[in-house]
């Protein structure tokens, strides 16, 4: 039997749609069809329907009298799989927190910026008004000594 046959046939069993079951192999109908016919598949997407369909589809490439160290490996490779998947998902969360943090940062470095602008703005209408008061000072001063004379 095909290997395709054999994968249509646990598909068949499990009653999902075709549609479905394309959609979490990712890939579309046309090609689920052509699964069936086929007599292997790449092993990724065959790992991907043993997960799917909850069937051991590598079972079937197992060689006689190496049963146990066969097993032994996929075990090891079943594991290993695990942790670097654990390992991904614990990087993608420290990926967003570390974007959350950047993008908190550079909202400080803008809030920074306008609030330099602002006091700069502010020193420099003080620094006006204090110089024409400077002026009005002066112009008073010059007025009370003129009157003196």
């Amino acid at each position: 039997m095909k290997l395709g046959e054999r994968i249509k046939a646990i598909f068949e069993e499990k009653g999902i749609k075709i549609t479905d079951f394309a959609d979490q192999i990712g890939t579309v109908r046309q090609n689920v069809y052509r699964i069936f016919e086929r007599e292997s598949l790449d092993t990724d997407l065959l790992y991907k329907i043993s997960e799917v369909l909850g069937h051991d589809f590598f079972a079937y490439y197992k060689i006689p009298g190496m049963a146990n160290a066969i097993e032994f490996n996929e075990d090891i490779s079943i594991n290993e799989l695990a942790l670097l998947k654990d390992e991904l998902e614990s990087a993608k969360k420290e990926i967003e927190y570390l974007k959350k943090i950047v993008s908190m940062r550079e909202e400080e470095k803008q809030l920074m910026e306008s609030k330099y602008k602002t006091q700069q703005e502010l020193s420099e209408t003080i620094i006006k008004h204090l110089r024409e008061k400077e002026k009005s000072y002066l112009s008073h001063i010059q007025s009370l000594n003129k009157g003196q004379k």
